[in-house]
Order: C-alpha cells, then structure tokens, then sequence
C-alpha cells in the first residue's frame, strides 16, 4: 500500500514518469514498481503505460495546450519532430494529442 501511495504521488507531482525513474526515486526494486504501477494504470481512467512510462491525461492536455500554442504562432508542426522532442511514436503523438487540438 506504501509504494502504491509513493508511485501516486510521484504521478502527481510528474505527470509522466519512467518506471526506472521511480524504482530509483522510491529506492524498490523495478520488478515490484512494475508490478504495482500495471495495476494503478488498470485502475485508472486517467493514466497509461506506454513503453515504460507512466503517463496521466493532464500531462497530454498540457502537452496539447503547447502545441496549440505553436500552431497559432507557426500554422504548422511536424509530428515527426514533436514526437522526437517527447520521445514518444508519431503514432502516439497522432491518437492521443490530436484529438485535443482546437479544443484545449
């Protein structure tokens, strides 16, 4: 229940974290973050697992905010370059921030 309550709060504070991060910054074993930060993400509506990385809604709605913000000052963005700047897949960038774009 401890590390569960330490993984929420760093996801909090963070909005997107990398798991190896956490184990670090919590001082426990990958395997058991792992374990717990799957079970967090399976019960919540507002966080996902992607490649590593616990990432929340909020952090993509910032995320879209900017990028809203860079569309109003240059008409255009390459996905391809947004998405190295994340670190994440065009793919992602393309199914999660686009959607949000004009309405955020």
């Amino acid at each position: 229940d401890q590390l569960k309550l330490e993984i929420e709060s760093e996801i909090k504070k963070l909005r997107r974290v990398s798991l190896i991060e956490l184990a670090d910054t919590i001082g426990v074993d990958l395997y058991h973050v792992e374990r717990q930060a799957r079970e967090i993400v399976a019960n919540s509506q507002e966080l996902m697992l992607i490649q590593g990385e616990i990432m929340s809604e909020s952090y993509w709605d910032s995320i879209s905010e900017e990028v809203n913000e860079r569309l109003q000052e240059c008409s255009q963005i390459a996905l391809a370059e947004l998405a190295a700047q994340l670190h994440v897949s065009s793919e992602l960038i393309s199914n999660v921030v686009e959607p949000r774009l004009g309405r955020i």
